[in-house]
């Protein structure tokens, strides 16, 4: 008899474990079903389908692909998809790190109205200008509005590896630490101007 009970405690917890390893591949799957459904949708322009997303909560209001959907919105000029996400609770001045692959010495930190502001920076910097338009101010005023601030510092986080003289070759290309107040004035566009000038 008691072998026997112990023959069926053995099986029930063998196969809770399965039941849980099972369980566990389950989840993942569905989550990174979800993360490249979520994505393509992202990257196809589909904003409906992310609100409707965020609305029954399968997603966080401020999940990104790789950038969080306030900042790219914010970018882009999306004034709408920018009220949604305000409206939905998105965290404003959220930090976040985005590491290229190409560069494992440091990450660059942002808030979304930096990584808005700055995206028109870096492409100016490169020759390839973006346009600023009434809508992007929009949607800059509309973050600062929430509690934004132009004065927020961000910039490189460097890897534990990185030695002095390394570092110093990246601040003779820009500084570590900079806000996006201080990108404005590089950028110099008679919208953004103004916009500084008021906030």
């Amino acid at each position: 008899m008691e072998e026997k009970t112990v023959n069926i405690l053995a099986i029930s917890i063998i196969a809770s474990i399965f039941l849980g390893v099972f369980g566990m591949i389950g989840y993942l799957g569905i989550t990174t079903y979800k993360k490249e459904t979520t994505c393509r949708k992202y990257n196809e322009g589909n904003t409906t389908a992310i609100k409707e997303m965020i609305l029954d909560e399968s997603i966080s209001v401020d999940y990104g692909c790789p950038y969080p959907f306030l900042a790219y919105s914010s970018k882009i000029g999306d004034i709408d998809m920018v009220t949604f996400l305000v409206e939905n609770g998105a965290e404003i001045e959220k930090k976040f790190t985005y590491k290229s692959p190409k560069m494992r010495a440091y990450k660059i930190t942002h808030t979304p109205l930096f990584y808005a502001i700055y995206g028109k920076y870096d492409a100016k910097r490169i020759d390839f200008p973006m346009e600023i338009s009434e809508d992007f101010i929009a949607c800059l005023a509309l973050l600062v509005e929430n509690g934004a601030s132009l004065d927020t510092p961000c910039g490189r986080e460097y890897d534990e590896t990185v030695n002095d003289s390394l570092k110093t070759v990246y601040r003779n290309e820009s500084p570590d630490s900079q806000t996006a107040r201080e990108i404005i004035k590089l950028i110099d566009n008679k919208l953004l101007n103004d916009f500084e000038a008021k906030y």
